[in-house]
């Protein structure tokens, strides 16, 4: 690997930029001394001695250029240098081999960690992941990619927003790890089944949920298996039957949303916003929550691959009416808005 910093000086008579880097199955680091310098190799799999540090790195590339980015970011009255963004160039973007031995970062995720002069972590960490045909990111947005599935590729992630100054960064950490690539069917992180997968660069953005504006699969709560299982059951839509939400969606990355909306205005429980929301599944995640329409018409596509369901009406938290709200016949795919009062059938699902 290849630390460069070319480019990037930092402000005059502000400290300098103190950058420790690793890459590799678990990160390995190089620690700077009171200058900057330029493209320092650490690709040799040995201890190097370099400043106040020693670096080490296993890599799934042996030979990797990694640009921090320190741009002056103006603000009203003051302006100051900020950690911007991050350049990768002469990154391995193949897949591992069969073998499984290191040659090539495709399902690889790294992970970039900040430290002041204190030692103390910075609260906010970057993670890109290397998936195996694009980048993805909640951490802002990517650029000037080139040459993906090969030996040289190069891409630029700049972040959004950016909220570090360049006088702060004292040290600089890059980790990767395995990244998980899921499909359809397969066991979700919750301990569901996947029935939705976005393989876009940004993938899809489930408001309020953890995953953010970088959700890339949906996963329906498990009704077979061992331990906190879910089992469907009737449910009137709320406990508040006749009074209108009004701003529930319809599209995929709104039902998290929708159903804390329904929670809000009423908690009774047993409701099919209550009884998804207090779900917790085999891993105990707390972030189910009730599928909006197009959510469930995603389920209800993929029914025989998630299995356990009844042949009846299920429940979407998209409202249709002051007094209806929208379901899906799961035998025949039909969509209708039907009396908030009526038990209907109920799945919890998660964005991740």
């Amino acid at each position: 690997m290849t630390l460069n910093f070319q480019n990037n000086k930092p402000p005059r008579n502000a400290k300098p930029l103190k950058l420790i880097l690793g890459i590799g199955a678990l990160a390995g680091v190089i620690a700077l001394g009171s200058t900057l310098a330029a493209n320092i190799g650490i690709n040799t799999g040995a201890p190097i001695e370099f400043g106040q540090g020693v670096a080490q790195t296993t890599s799934c590339d042996s030979q990797v250029t990694l640009t921090p980015i320190s741009t002056f970011v103006n603000a009203d009255g003051a302006g100051e240098f900020k950690f911007t963004g991050v350049t990768l160039s002469g990154l391995d973007t193949n897949e591992q081999i069969a073998d499984n031995s290191l040659e090539g970062c495709a399902g690889k995720i790294f992970a970039i960690k900040i430290y002041n002069g204190q030692g103390a972590l910075n609260a906010t960490s970057y993670l890109i992941n290397v998936g195996v045909s694009e980048f993805t990111s909640s951490a802002g947005t990517f650029s000037n990619l080139l040459n993906y599935d090969s030996s040289n590729t190069s891409v630029t992630l700049t972040f959004d927003p950016a909220i570090i100054a360049a006088t702060d960064v004292y040290r600089i950490t890059i980790e990767s790890s395995v990244a998980t690539v899921y499909t359809v069917g397969q066991t979700g992180p919750g301990g569901g089944i996947v029935f939705y997968v976005d393989n876009s660069l940004s993938g899809f953005t489930e408001t309020g949920a953890p995953c953010g504006s970088s959700c890339h699969y949906l996963e329906a709560a498990p009704t077979t298996g061992t331990t906190s299982l879910w089992t469907d059951a009737l449910y009137g839509w709320s406990g508040n039957p006749n009074t209108a939400i009004g701003t529930t969606g319809t599209a995929i990355g709104s039902g998290y949303e929708n159903t804390l909306k329904m929670i809000t205005q009423d908690s009774t429980a047993d409701k099919a916003g209550t009884v998804a929301q207090a779900y917790r599944g085999p891993n105990g995640l707390s972030d189910w929550f009730l599928p909006s329409l197009d959510e469930l018409n995603a389920l209800y596509l993929e029914r025989d691959i998630v299995g356990g369901f009844w042949g009846g009406y299920y429940w979407s938290s998209t409202e249709g009416f002051s007094y209806l709200a929208w379901n899906q016949f799961f035998p025949y795919g039909g969509q209708n808005d039907h009396s908030k009062y009526i038990a209907y059938y109920v799945r919890p699902i998660r964005a991740f």
